[in-house]
Order: structure tokens, then C-alpha cells, then sequence
């Protein structure tokens, strides 16, 4: 380093810089593309395999506009560390010449698509890992926009690895939603989204089940079981498309685990206590937050049942509400949640291990995306109150 830092008394420098660059053996050359070159290189003094990335456009590409897009990239990945996303470790920009080079985890593998029609038996969890990627990268807010079997990888060990993200774009306002990036060659039948000229998660979602339907489709492959969740985000108009990712998780979970993991009457169990939860909550405001901590829940509802045990019925039904819900709703004065569907209900959960205590919130969580949304005031029933 330029400036020797000796204790913790002395002020740090305002630029810490090193002397020597880090330097790499050169393996082969990967591959040359619109927008650059990526080379294989080695890190001898760990004894680890990079992917370098060169961003060094083609003759007539616009380099100044491009760059923008290769910087973005780097900023994207930078805040993902996630097992099915490709991670970046390094970088080096030369902003005057317009150029730069990324240093990122060398996948040992093929695209998703050659992968599958090598090895159709995994359909179901290739299918699993890319979901929980793309749920990742939607709880970060990112879009991914440039979703085809080249930029999903799967490595020798049948890790899928999500890249390229060099169309990516993070999110927070409804501007950031506006089909305004170039277009691309799209690989399959575009949504009714981009008549609209929007680009959003759900539409992600689509383009994640199109993917899976060519694939299918194409190679005959069988075995898959989650048909009916495909069809929800294959479809053309996203009113009638599955919400989100995470909910595809949860569908997910029903559908591979309830039954192998929950025996006859535990369904029975939680199938009427969800039914009577269900049954008193009319709906819910656009700013309202579902509880996401099962121990915490449990907790509550362990109370609950102890100041009501020795009655037939739950007095106030937002007693139960409050242990799930944390927000405004609406809900029935009138309608009666047994206690004894509570005290099973606790039984059950007290029983559970933390993982079947998330599916079956995973399940609740499910009901609740059905109940109906209240944006405005509205006139209220006397059977019921706002909270």
C-alpha cells in the first residue's frame, strides 16, 4: 500500500491504493460475442478458476451506450448472493478508454436447455432451483429482462446458475416498470404486457414459464409435475397470470410436499382451522403485512388459546386475526371460531418440525392472497368493522 497503516490511532488514507495489480494465468478463451470477450483465467495463489469478461463492443456498436449497460451489470451482481445466481468477485473499468473487465465465478456447465434433454429426469428441480433464483432476484427488486436457455446455466453438479445481466434493471417505482429498453429478439410469443408497454415481474414470470413450456414441448420430456402452475405463468393476458414468483414457491410447496410430509389428520387439522380463519376476514387494505415469523405465531396462539380456553367460541375474532395479519382488514363480527379448532390447531403446530411449520404457513399465506383488497373507504356492514 502507498501509506503504511501501523495502528488503529492513525487516520485511515483517503485513497488506499496498491502497488501491484493481482495477476492471473490465462487458460482459454471462452467465447466472443456483440460486446466482448470472455476468457478463463486462474488465480494461482488460491488455486481458483475465474471467468473474465472483457466488455470490447464490435465495429459499429455504440461503445459510449453499451458501457452503460456492462457498468449496470456489475452494480446488479454486486448486491446478489444468492446459490443460483452467478456471482462477481472483481473489477476494473478504464472509464477514458471505454472498456472494462469482470471477474466472475467460472461455471462449469451447459445451458439449461442442453442440460434437460441430457438429463430429463430432473426436470422437477431444475425447475425448483430457477424459480427460487428468480424469487430471489424479486425480493431484490431485480428484473432480469433478457430470460432465454443461454443466460440459465446448469454446472456439473445440477446447480442452476442464473447470468448475464446486462439488461438487468432494479425497480422501486412504476416508471421503472416501462418497456424502454431496446428490443430484443424475443424466442417465443410475446405477452399482452408489452402491448401496454410494461415490463414487470409477472412478466418475468411468463417468459420463466414459456421457457419450461419449449423445453417440454420440444424434447417430450415427462415426468414433470407442476403442469398446472406452468399454466398459470404461460398465460398471454397477466391478469389472469400467477401474482409472483414467491407464490409460484408456494405452490410449489403444496404441490410436491403436503402430502408426503402430513399425514391424514393433520390436513383435517389444519384444513378446518384454516377455513374458519378464512371465514371471518372480509378483506384487507393495500398496506397490510402479513406476520412471516411461524415461532412467532405460534407464541401468539399458544396465548390466545390459554385467555380462552374455557369458553366454546373466541370472543373477538381479532384476537385470531392479530396472530397472523398486522395492518387494517375487515372482518365478521357474527361469525363464530370454534376454540377447540384453535386448541388443534396449536396441538398441531406444537408437533410440527420448523420445516413443516413454514409450509403450513406457506399454505395460510396462500389463503391470504385470495382475501380481496380494500384500496378506498367503503361503506360498512353492521356485520362488520374495520380494524
Amino acid at each position: 500500500m502507498t501509506k503504511a497503516i501501523h495502528n488503529d490511532k492513525k487516520s485511515l488514507p483517503e485513497i488506499v491504493s496498491f502497488i501491484r495489480q493481482k495477476d492471473y494465468r490465462g487458460i482459454k478463451w471462452l467465447g466472443k460475442g456483440s460486446f466482448g470477450l470472455t476468457a478463463l483465467l486462474e488465480d494461482e495463489t488460491i488455486n481458483e478458476k475465474f471467468v473474465c469478461k472483457k466488455y470490447s463492443p464490435l465495429p459499429g456498436i455504440n461503445k459510449d451506450k453499451y458501457y452503460t449497460n456492462f457498468l449496470n451489470e456489475i452494480k446488479l451482481l454486486y448486491k446478489l448472493n444468492h446459490k443460483n445466481i452467478v456471482r462477481v468477485f472483481s473489477y476494473h473499468m478504464y472509464e477514458k478508454n471505454c472498456t472494462g473487465f469482470v471477474l466472475m465465478e467460472f461455471i462449469d456447465g451447459i445451458d439449461i436447455e442442453n442440460f434437460l434433454i441430457e438429463h430429463p429426469e430432473m426436470i422437477n428441480d431444475i425447475f425448483e432451483q430457477t424459480i427460487e433464483g428468480f424469487s430471489y432476484l424479486e425480493s431484490k427488486k431485480i428484473l432480469h429482462r433478457d430470460i432465454r436457455s443461454s443466460n440459465i446455466l446448469v454446472d456439473k453438479g445440477g446447480f442452476v446458475k442464473i447470468i448475464d445481466f446486462g439488461f438487468g434493471k432494479q425497480a422501486f417505482t412504476a416508471t421503472d416498470f416501462d418497456r424502454s429498453f431496446s428490443s430484443l429478439n424475443w424466442w417465443c410469443e410475446l405477452p399482452s404486457d408489452f402491448q401496454d408497454n410494461i415490463y414487470n415481474f409477472k412478466t418475468e414470470l411468463y417468459f420463466v414459464g414459456k421457457l419450461f413450456e419449449k423445453i417440454i414441448k420440444d424434447y417430450d420430456i415427462n415426468g414433470f409435475i407442476y403442469k398446472d402452475i406452468l399454466v398459470k405463468m404461460c398465460e398471454h393476458n397477466p391478469n389472469n397470470r400467477i401474482s409472483s414468483f414467491e407464490e409460484v414457491k408456494r405452490s410449489i410447496q403444496n404441490n410436491e410436499v403436503l402430502d408426503a410430509l402430513f399425514t391424514y389428520d393433520e390436513i383435517n387439522v389444519y384444513q378446518s382451522f384454516a377455513s374458519s380463519l378464512s371465514k371471518v376476514i372480509i378483506s384487507v387494505y393495500d398496506d397490510v403485512k402479513y406476520i412471516t415469523d411461524i415461532e412467532l405465531i405460534q407464541k401468539k396462539l399458544s396465548d390466545l388459546y390459554k385467555s380462552v380456553m374455557l369458553e366454546y367460541y373466541i370472543p373477538n375474532n381479532t384476537s385470531i386475526i392479530d396472530c397472523f395479519i398486522g395492518g387494517r382488514y375487515r372482518y365478521l363480527v357474527k361469525a363464530q371460531f370454534e376454540t377447540s379448532i384453535l386448541k388443534n390447531f396449536c396441538k398441531f403446530l406444537k408437533s410440527c418440525t420448523k420445516d413443516k411449520k413454514n409450509i403450513v404457513l406457506s399454505n395460510l399465506h396462500s389463503r391470504f392472497a385470495s382475501i380481496q383488497i380494500t384500496v378506498e373507504e367503503e361503506l360498512i356492514s353492521e356485520d362488520e368493522i374495520p380494524f
